[in-house]
């Protein structure tokens, strides 16, 4: 695995490099791509960021020796169960977010590693100036509002003057068979208010977001859930390279660590072997072979299906 990364490193042949830009149709992308700008844009490193969702052609999978896959577990599944059975022939070694690692088939397990990011100076939410709240204010995304209070309940904590800013970009039921009016963004700021009390909400747009070149002092606290719908989005890079912390990200490097770079001066990339888990492939597999006629991105019982076994918490001794 380390030579793999290491000649891929040292190639730095990837497809988000300008002088390759032509190369990629992006007429041929799906249209959910669209719909969850700016999470999609793109960006660079030498390990070849992309979604497998835009990877349309066996060329493109062979393009370079790595893909730090950026799709959520949703669209990781679907590409698994559809592709299992050409997957060690397609090219690549995956680099997968941990919480992807139980979708992965056990034959398959020499084909994929962990990525994992860290911010050495990173600052806690007490120490923050500002506070950054972001989230696309989807159920899918974000899961019910009951659970979403309970991991809010840190942001009472802030100190008395830290400034909040909340980026909420609204956007299309994403992976929902038929679109229905929904209240949740809504009911989501009616629950920030609720939890932050006498407090001045700043609300911005996706371009007041991107065009910022500086977010020292700045915390990016996600409100996302899970991982269901992307899990390397770039929003959290733009923050990072820009200056600013990010929440969830580690402090300090991982300590199974076998390759890391730098993807700004404020953040960085480590590479780690697949973890022990238990692959939940087998299920997944048989949902599909027993519904042959479904579209599994936007199958409601399959998204649960999987959901349920991936956020599943163990039961009490």
């Amino acid at each position: 695995m380390y030579e793999i990364v290491k000649a891929q490193f040292e190639d730095g042949k990837t497809l988000t490099k300008n002088r390759h830009y032509s190369l990629v149709r992006r007429d041929k992308w799906p249209s959910y791509h669209w719909d969850l700008y700016p999470l999609t844009n793109e960006y660079f490193h030498e390990l070849n960021p992309y979604f497998l969702f835009n990877l349309y052609s066996t060329e493109l999978f062979r393009f370079s020796k790595t893909v730090t896959v950026r799709d959520g577990y949703l669209n990781f599944a679907v590409f698994v169960v559809k592709n299992f059975q050409k997957l060690a022939t397609l090219g690549p070694h995956y680099l997968i977010h941990p919480d992807l690692v139980p979708l992965v088939p056990p034959n398959l397990r020499s084909h994929f590693s962990v990525w994992k990011l860290s911010q050495p100076r990173k600052l806690e939410l007490r120490e923050a100036k500002t506070v950054l709240l972001y989230g696309m204010p989807l159920v899918l995304h974000m899961g019910p509002l009951e659970e979403l209070r309970k991991r809010l309940e840190v942001l009472r904590s802030l100190r008395e003057g830290t400034a909040v800013q909340v980026f909420l970009p609204v956007r299309k039921q994403t992976f929902k068979a038929q679109e229905k009016e929904t209240v949740f963004p809504f009911e989501l700021v009616s629950l920030l208010k609720d939890l932050l009390p006498g407090r001045a909400l700043e609300f911005i747009n996706t371009e007041t977001l991107v065009s910022q070149n500086d977010f020292h002092s700045t915390v990016l606290f996600d409100l996302t859930a899970n991982r269901a719908v992307i899990s390397d989005d770039y929003v959290h890079y733009h923050v990072a390279s820009k200056g600013g912390s990010v929440h969830h990200f580690l402090k300090a490097a991982p300590a199974d660590s076998y390759f890391d770079l730098s993807l700004s001066v404020n953040h960085r990339l480590h590479v780690c072997p697949l973890p022990a888990a238990e692959s939940i492939f087998v299920e997944l597999l048989h949902y599909s072979r027993t519904n042959p006629g479904s579209d599994l991105l936007f199958d409601e019982v399959f998204q649960n299906l999987l959901g349920g076994k991936l956020n599943q918490k163990p039961e009490a001794p």
